[in-house]
């Protein structure tokens, strides 16, 4: 787990709420990047499979900015996704929801991605930070 006064101002985050339990957890995408470039022969890969309802979901509910979007519409290969492999065995995208919804809307079938363990994303865990709305914590403003 990291402490949240250790961040860098810039680091990028992942913020999500359970939807059963209400519990907030928080990850530091750019700490998860920078160990997967280093460990990569540690980390699942894998084609995620661009499903247009999975993409609906996405641009509504996890805070899509078109800035953000219309870029990707024209990348032909772009950085693989980010998921982690949940206890409950679901996948939850931790980085890359600008990339599927692009992914999406191009009709491509599948894109790159990579798949963090339970047991690896601990280490990305956030901890400190206070217990907020769940308005605050997703579908907002993803970033600048």
């Amino acid at each position: 787990m990291i402490d949240y006064r250790t961040l860098a101002w810039d680091t990028v985050i992942f913020s999500h709420v359970d939807d059963d339990t209400g519990a907030q957890m928080h990850f530091a995408i750019t700490h998860a990047l920078a160990w997967i470039k280093d460990h990569e022969s540690e980390v699942e890969k894998l084609l995620v499979g661009i499903e247009q309802g999975t993409a609906q979901m996405i641009f509504t509910c996890r805070g899509i900015e078109d800035h953000r979007l219309q870029p990707l519409l024209t990348v032909a290969d772009p950085d693989p996704m980010l998921f982690v492999l949940m206890p409950d065995d679901t996948h939850l995208l931790i980085d890359g929801s600008h990339r599927y919804v692009a992914a999406a809307m191009r009709k491509d079938p599948a894109r790159r991605g990579y798949v963090l363990t339970w047991e690896q994303a601990q280490q990305f865990v956030i901890e400190g930070l206070p217990i907020m709305p769940k308005e605050a914590v997703v579908g907002e403003y993803s970033g600048l």
